[in-house]
């Protein structure tokens, strides 16, 4: 049975607001458990446990992306103040004069 142009083989499709069944097995077997794991949680963080700290920040705060980061730290050797120019064969490099 060939289909017609532009029609999918299951037109209707998941509907919507469906949830995977491993989401769903999930949060049945984690119901009622998610606060007293996050007290635990929160606990082995204040505690010093670094890996709880890190998991938890990340929940709170997420790293953020795209911003610039300000920094008063100086460089402790000089930079070099000739840049490096390719010849046309760019086989060898050369320091410009």
């Amino acid at each position: 049975m060939p289909y017609e142009k532009g029609q999918s083989g299951n037109p209707a499709g998941r509907p919507l607001g469906a949830r995977n069944r491993a989401t769903i097995v999930v949060g049945t077997l984690l119901q009622g458990q998610v606060e007293p794991m996050t007290r635990v949680a929160m606990d082995l963080a204040l505690g010093g446990d670094m890996a709880a700290l890190r998991m938890c920040l990340d929940r709170v705060a997420p790293p953020g992306r795209h911003r610039p980061i300000a920094s008063s730290f100086r460089r402790s050797a000089p930079r070099r103040t000739r840049r490096r120019r390719w010849p046309r064969s760019r086989r060898t490099w050369r320091w410009a004069s």
